[in-house]
């Protein structure tokens, strides 16, 4: 795809900031108390930030823990990632997340900013990943920071944008053992920036004497500046240029007693083949239980 297309799509994208609202996080603190969201997330595809984690598009399942820390503005979570199909051990996935949600900045105008800051560590419990008997080992853990802001009053139409930015690096360090070569994830380094947008769609009821329905509705822009390796076996490091559109629906139904589900879609329109080759569709599918 052309830089000067993708260029006008983003512009167009932005513009369309009055079109759309500001993500809305699924988890409402508790005062004075700890909160705790828990569940587990299926997904028929793998996706992480435009990249295709399992080779021929398996399936994944992705338990979680969130916490609210009493209310103080700090979160805590863990989440675990592994392939439905056998034979991805290596690339099995633990994270851990510590995140502060501050006051609002500017409160009660239209330019009111709600804002983010956070730690991720990645960490593969089964590495370093070794090819070949007596070949080359190498650790894949990340670590990243990411700061994310939006503006949810900025359009009287209920509609806010977005923008995330994070920086990734490798915790691979020191000098190898057997002497060879750095692996290419010594240089997954890099920026990703996010420019998101999402609407809140309410509709009737899907069946009869039933509260209304929200459809949450968004799309997002991503400009990979150089961040992450694709996965195994291209090992390619990406393009610094605008990698892929990712465009979602999804809805929760309230099953009562703290207990929910939330059904999504997901296309993906992939931009650059240093990220991903294709384009993807996938399904997902949360049920958690968050106390009261």
């Amino acid at each position: 795809m052309k830089k000067e297309g993708i260029l006008l799509a983003a512009a167009v994208l932005l513009t369309a900031a009055c079109l759309a609202e500001a993500q809305i996080s699924p988890y409402e603190p508790v005062e004075n108390e700890l909160g705790l969201t828990a569940g587990v997330t299926y997904v028929s595809r793998y996706i992480w930030r435009g990249f295709d984690m399992y080779p021929e598009n398996h399936s994944g399942i992705q338990p979680f823990a969130y916490f609210d820390l009493f209310n103080t503005g700090w979160f805590f979570d863990i989440s675990w990632r592994r392939a439905v199909a056998g034979d991805f051990e290596n690339f099995e996935e633990l994270d851990f997340t510590i995140s502060y949600t501050g006051n609002s900045l500017w409160p009660q105008t239209s330019y009111t900013t709600d804002w983010e800051v956070g730690y991720t560590y990645y960490s593969h419990p089964d590495n370093p990943v070794r090819f070949v008997r007596g070949g080359p080992t190498f650790d894949i853990d990340y670590e990243d920071v990411f700061l994310s802001v939006s503006m949810p009053n900025i359009c009287s139409a209920g509609v806010v944008p977005s923008y995330t930015v994070i920086y990734l690096w490798p915790s691979e360090g020191g000098k190898r053992a057997n002497g060879l070569p750095w692996s290419l994830y010594r240089s997954a380094d890099g920026f990703l920036h996010v420019f998101g947008l999402d609407y809140d769609w309410t509709i009737n009821g899907l069946l009869p004497n039933t509260p209304e329905q929200i459809i949450h509705l968004s799309a997002a822009l991503y400009y990979n500046d150089g961040m992450g390796i694709s996965p195994l076996p291209t090992k390619v490091h990406p393009d610094e240029d605008w990698s892929h559109a990712l465009f979602g629906a999804t809805t929760d139904f309230d099953l009562g007693s703290g207990f929910s589900i939330r059904p999504g879609i997901w296309f993906q329109k992939s931009m650059d083949d240093s990220v991903n080759t294709s384009d993807e569709h996938f399904v997902s599918l949360t049920a958690q239980y968050r106390t009261k």
